[in-house]
């Protein structure tokens, strides 16, 4: 099960289980909304293809999807990438078992997938769209 982990001031606050189509932007609707004034409407579409793999499509937004750093118009995921849609900092993970919500926190944190008891549950199983606000991220040097 391959799910996208949303970031806000450094934690992951929210993971969304992919599906076939996983639209990505600030409109309500789709499977992730970005409340954040970088994104666009519609911002990206992830997309599961018949292998199972998963490929992110930037939608002509204005602001840019990147992966690793590197701007895509179009790319396959691997486990890990790290997404940032305008502002917005997301993380692709394939095998959700790796990560557990930690309620304390209310971030999901990794951990080894042979520790504990079976998957990670999804934190809003029952909700379409999830808002997510903006953040700035730390200035480490890395940028």
């Amino acid at each position: 099960m391959a799910r996208l982990v949303v970031f806000s001031g450094g934690m992951a606050v929210v993971a969304v289980e992919l599906g076939a189509v996983s639209r990505i932007g600030r409109a309500a609707g789709g499977a992730v909304q970005l409340a954040d004034e970088t994104v666009s409407d519609l911002h990206a579409v992830i997309t599961r293809g018949a292998d199972g793999r998963f490929t992110v499509e930037d939608r002509g937004s204005l602001n840019g999807t990147f992966v690793n750093g590197a701007r895509v118009t179009k790319h396959m995921l691997g486990a890990g990438d790290a997404l940032r849609l305008g502002a917005a900092e997301c993380r692709f993970i394939e095998q959700a078992e790796a990560w557990e919500l930690a309620p304390a926190r209310n971030a999901y944190t990794p951990r080894h997938p042979h520790e504990g008891a079976g998957p990670a549950q999804p934190s809003r199983p029952d909700h379409e769209s999830v808002p997510i606000h903006p953040f700035t991220p730390p200035d480490d040097g890395t940028r």
